[in-house]
């Protein structure tokens, strides 16, 4: 298969846009052999993701973002899913706002794990969207409402049965008034 094809697909496939003026020689080649070797299955999410980072480092592809002063609402590379409802990223630890899934050792825990991953897969665009009113817990993660594959990971858990709501929090978060939230109690 063409090389410059497949990192149109690799391109296409994570949502990013390709910084590249028409210039080939801008993406190097193990970075387009190792798009390639992952959609095949032949190198792990960790080689694919240290190209992806490498990629965004160098200004090679830019992740589009929209932030205002003191509030964080860009996009972000999932690096490791935790739990159900604790995500990293490239650049943040994130802690899903008004969710609660079951944590390790307790029943549900792997299916709410599996489910996240699952929407939300290592090496995928994320949109971050950081909660106004509470924008970091008590451990130092971001508190978000997270976007994958144009669906709301927080409303999914909750659709899904794989999430309560922190009503402790409702008064507490901005998205208290948002549909998914007021549906489940807050």
């Amino acid at each position: 298969m063409n090389k410059i094809y497949i990192i149109i697909v690799f391109v296409f496939m994570i949502g990013l846009a390709v910084n590249v003026s028409g210039e080939e020689s801008l993406i190097p080649s193990w970075i387009k052999n190792t798009a390639q070797y992952w959609t095949e299955g032949k190198s792990s999410d960790s080689e694919f993701i240290d190209a992806l980072e490498y990629l965004i480092k160098n200004g090679i592809i830019k992740v589009n973002s929209t932030r205002e002063p003191g509030i964080i609402y860009e996009n972000g590379i999932v690096t490791k899913i935790v739990d159900g409802d604790t995500i990293y990223t490239d650049l943040y630890k994130i802690r899903l706002s008004l969710i609660n899934t079951p944590e390790r050792g307790q029943t549900g825990f792997s299916e709410a794990t599996a489910f996240t991953a699952n929407l939300c897969p290592l090496g995928s665009v994320i949109l971050i969207n950081q909660d106004n009113l509470q924008p970091y817990d008590k451990y130092g993660r971001m508190v978000a409402k997270v976007s994958c594959a144009d669906k709301v990971l927080n409303s999914e858990l909750l659709d899904n049965k794989h999430a309560n709501i922190l009503k402790n929090y409702c008064s507490k978060s901005e998205f208290s008034a948002e549909s998914w939230a007021r549906n489940f109690g807050c």
